[in-house]
C-alpha cells in the first residue's frame, strides 16, 4: 500500500479495521497488571524489542575495566604514556634508553630508515635535551688562531632561545649548583674544556668517555632523570601513581578529556620561572581563565571541571580515530611549538673549525662554512608525534575480555545501556504509555531515556511495508498537559530505519528522516489546524517510514495478493552469540518480565560492546557546527555467518549543543505502528 494518508490511517488505527494487517496496541499502562501477556492485539509475530540507550548514570570507572569501586584514569594513563614516550626520544636520553626507544616497531618500520638510525646512534654522545634547547651545530675544532698544534676535538653548539613550549628553566644554577644549562661536566683541570657563549649558543667539547660523562656525573644518566627530570616532566616514573601526576601531564589529560566530548580545549600555557626557588617552581601552567586554589593549580581545577562535565555528557569509553589525530596535532602545535619554537630535528656540521683562544681559555669558535653539512637526526617531529599518539592506545587497557585479551583506549565503545520490551510492549497507543516518569509505575510504561537503537525482533518471517515511530519530549520532565505545547523547546532528532539481509549480508538505511519535537503530549495523527496557537507542525512527533522509497530495495522487494513493494524480513535470532544480548527478559522466553530490570551495561569486560558500532556525524550530515551527536547502532558484522540473522532497527541521532550540560536529551519512544502485508 503505497503513499497512505496519514488522518485517514489514523482513525483507521483507532478502530484497529484495516484490510491490511496492522501490528498496533501495546499495553495500555492503566490496564496492565503483573501476569497479564503481552501482545494480544499484535498481528506481528514477534519476541520483542531490543533497546540501546545512554543511562542516567554509567560507571566509566567500572565500565573501563576497574574492579567495582576503584578507578581506571585511562585518560590520565593515556597523557602520561604519550609524554612518557615524548620524553623517551626528545630529552636526555641514554644509550640503552635511546636504542630500545627506536626498536619500537612503528618507529623503525616507518619512521627511522637504517641509515638515519646509524645517524642516531653515531651522534650519540651529542643529543641534548631537546625539550628545553635545540642542538643545531656541531663541529670538528683542527686548528687554533694562535697557530697552536692541538688533537682535534669536537664541539657542540646549541641554541637556548629555541625550546619547546612545554619547557622549564634552562639554567638551573640560580639555586643548585650541580645543574647548568648544559649539564656540562666542567674539568678544572683543562679549563678549555669549559663551556663557550657565543650568539646565543653554548658549545663545548664532550669527554671521549661518551655520554654519561660529560654531564655532571652526580647527577647522570638514570639518576639525572629519576631526580630532577621525571618530576618536572611527568612527576612520577609509574603511570599507575595517578597521584603524583606533573601539571605537565595533568594538563594534557584536561585536552584529551575535551576531545573526548568533541569540544576545544581552553589555551595551556607554560610559563618559564626565571628565578626558581625548587625543582617544583621551575614552571606554571595555566589553562583558559581557571584560576589556581589554595590546594589546586589551574591544571587540576580545569581537569577537575572538564571531568564532571564528561561524566555528564560523555558517551562511550575510549577515543575514535578522529579525536587521536586531533591530540596529535594539538601536541605539535601547543606542546612543541612544532614550525613556531621548532623548526626541524636536524643540526649542521662543521668539518672545520678554528678555537679562538685568550691567553690559556677558549673564548670562541669560527666555523668555516664552506665545510658545512646539514645532518638529519631522523627524529622527525611530525611523523614521530602522530606514531607516539597512536602507539600508546595499546599502553592504557580500557577492560579485558576472554576472546581478545586486553581492550585499548582506540577500541572505543558506547557507555550504553540494554533493555528488552517482549512481545509488543515498546508499541504504544496513546500519550498513556509516555507518564511522567515514577518509582513503581507499570512496567509497561515508557521511560524517558536517551534513545540510540531499537531492534525489532521478529518470531517469524514477515512482509513489511511500512513503519511509524512515536516521539514525545519533556523538557522538564514535570509531565505534560493534554492539548499544551511549549514552542520554545525542542529537541532535533534525526531517525533511521536499518535493514540487514542475512541471506545476501547487507546493510540498508531504508529511510532517514530529521525532525523537531516540541515539549508536550504525544497525540497520533496532529494536522497544523487542530491547535492554531501553536503552528504545530503536520504529523507532529511521528515519523512515517515506507520501504519502498530506497532504490537499493528494489531487488529485495516481494508483490503480494492485496500489497506490493512490502520487504520480507527474516526471524531474529535472540540466541546470537549465545544469547549474549538477552536481558533478564530474553532469558524467560520474553514471558516475564515484560520490561527489563536488569538492563546489559556495555563494558570493556564482555563481548557486547562488539554488537553495537559508534555512530557520529559526517562531514555533510549536519549544517551547525555547534551541534552534534553520538549514537550507536547494531553492528551487522556481527550478525553474519551460519548463526546469524535479518533485522530491522530504529537508528535515533539526537542533535545535542556541544558542551551544553543543563539541557535535557531525554524522549520518550515507541513504535506506533507496522504495516505487513498478509502472507
Amino acid at each position: 500500500m503505497k503513499h497512505k494518508i496519514l488522518r485517514i490511517l489514523a482513525i483507521i488505527m483507532i478502530c484497529c479495521v484495516s484490510l491490511l494487517c496492522v501490528g498496533c496496541m501495546g499495553n495500555d499502562p492503566d490496564d496492565f497488571e503483573e501476569g497479564d501477556g503481552v501482545g494480544e492485539n499484535a498481528v506481528i509475530d514477534m519476541y520483542g524489542t531490543k533497546v540501546l540507550y545512554r543511562p542516567n548514570n554509567y560507571d566509566y570507572n567500572h565500565g573501563s575495566g576497574a574492579e567495582e569501586g576503584k578507578e581506571n584514569n585511562y585518560y590520565g594513563k593515556y597523557a602520561y604514556s604519550i609524554l612518557s614516550y615524548l620524553y623517551d626520544f626528545y630529552a636526555i636520553p641514554s644509550k640503552s634508553t635511546i636504542k630500545s626507544t627506536f626498536d619500537l616497531d612503528e618507529i623503525n618500520d616507518e619512521d627511522i630508515t637504517d641509515e638515519n638510525y646509524l645517524t642516531i646512534i653515531k651522534n650519540i654522545n651529542y643529543f641534548y635535551d631537546s625539550i628545553r634547547y635545540q642542538v643545531n651545530t656541531i663541529g670538528l675544532v683542527t686548528k687554533t688562531n694562535n697557530g697552536d698544534k692541538i688533537d682535534p676535538f669536537i664541539v657542540v653548539g646549541a641554541d637556548l632561545s629555541s625550546h619547546w613550549k612545554w619547557s622549564f628553566n634552562p639554567d638551573l644554577s640560580n639555586f643548585n649548583s650541580n645543574y647548568n644549562a648544559l649539564l656540562i661536566y666542567k674539568n678544572e683541570t683543562y679549563p678549555e674544556y669549559n663551556s663557550v657563549y657565543q650568539n646565543n649558543m653554548v658549545y663545548y667539547q664532550p669527554s671521549e668517555d661518551g655520554f654519561e660523562y660529560k654531564i655532571n656525573q652526580k647527577y647522570g644518566g638514570t639518576d639525572f632523570q629519576n631526580k630532577f627530570y621525571l618530576p618536572s616532566f611527568l612527576g612520577t616514573d609509574k603511570q599507575d601513581e595517578t597521584e603524583k601526576y606533573s601539571d605537565f601531564v595533568k594538563a594534557l589529560e584536561y585536552v584529551v578529556y575535551s576531545y573526548a566530548l568533541d569540544l576545544e580545549p581552553q589555551r595551556v600555557d607554560v610559563k618559564i620561572n626565571q628565578n626558581p626557588s625548587s625543582i617544583d617552581d621551575l614552571y606554571t601552567v595555566q589553562i583558559g581563565a581557571y584560576q589556581a586554589t589554595e590546594d589546586k593549580s589551574s591544571a587540576e581545577v580545569a581537569l577537575a571541571d572538564i571531568t564532571a562535565l564528561f561524566e555528564k555528557i560523555g558517551s562511550y569509553v575510549g577515543l575514535i580515530e578522529r579525536q587521536i589525530n586531533k591530540i596529535s596535532n594539538w601536541i605539535k602545535t601547543n606542546v612543541i611549538g612544532l614550525d613556531e619554537n621548532i623548526k626541524n630535528d636536524t643540526f649542521t656540521e662543521y668539518k672545520e673549525v678554528t678555537a679562538v683562544y685568550n691567553e690559556d681559555k677558549i673564548v670562541s669558535f669560527e666555523f668555516n662554512e664552506t665545510t658545512a653539512e646539514s645532518v638529519d637526526l631522523g627524529r622527525d617531529y611530525s611523523n614521530v608525534v602522530d606514531k607516539i599518539v597512536k602507539k600508546v592506545c595499546e599502553k592504557v587497557t580500557i577492560g579485558e575480555d576472554s576472546s581478545s585479551g586486553d581492550v585499548n583506549i582506540d577500541e572505543r565503545f558506547l557507555a550504553s545501556e540494554i533493555k528488552e520490551y517482549a512481545g509488543s510492549t515498546f508499541m504504544i497507543n496513546s500519550d498513556k504509555n509516555f507518564p511522567k516518569y515514577q518509582e513503581g509505575q507499570s512496567p509497561v510504561a515508557i521511560q524517558p531515556l536517551e534513545y540510540q537503537s531499537a531492534v525489532i525482533m521478529l518470531s517469524k518471517e514477515t512482509a513489511i511495508s511500512d513503519i511509524w515511530i512515536a516521539l514525545k519530549y519533556d523538557a522538564d520532565l514535570d509531565g505534560t498537559e493534554e492539548g499544551v505545547y511549549d514552542m520554545s523547546k525542542y529537541i532535533d532528532i534525526i531517525v533511521e530505519l536499518n535493514y540487514y539481509n542475512h541471506k545476501r549480508n547487507r546493510f540498508i538505511q531504508i529511510d532517514s528522516q530529521r525532525t523537531r519535537v516540541y515539549d508536550g503530549p504525544y497525540e497520533f495523527g496532529i494536522s497544523s489546524s487542530d491547535y492554531p496557537q501553536y503552528n504545530l507542525p503536520d504529523d507532529h512527533g511521528v515519523v512515517m517510514m515506507s520501504v519502498d522509497s530506497k532504490p537499493e530495495l528494489k531487488d529485495l522487494l516481494i508483490d503480494v495478493p492485496g500489497d506490493e513493494g512490502v520487504l520480507p524480513i527474516g526471524v531474529f535470532n535472540p540466541d546470537i552469540g549465545n544469547g549474549i544480548l538477552k536481558t533478564d527478559v530474553g532469558n524467560n522466553n520474553y514471558q516475564s518480565p515484560v520490561v527489563s530490570n536488569n538492563p546489559i551495561v556495555l563494558v570493556g569486560t564482555t563481548d557486547v560492546r562488539k554488537y553495537y558500532s559508534i555512530i557520529e556525524p559526517t562531514d555533510d550530515e549536519i549544517a551547525d557546527p555547534a551541534l552534534t551527536y553520538i549514537t550507536g547502532r547494531l553492528n551487522p558484522k556481527m550478525f553474519e555467518g551460519s548463526d546469524g540473522c535479518d533485522y530491522l532497527e530504529i537508528t535515533y541521532k539526537v542533535l545535542k549543543e556541544k558542551g551544553n550540560s543543563t539541557k535535557n536529551y531525554k524522549f520518550y519512544t515507541g513504535i506506533a505502528a507496522i504495516f505487513n502485508a498478509d502472507t
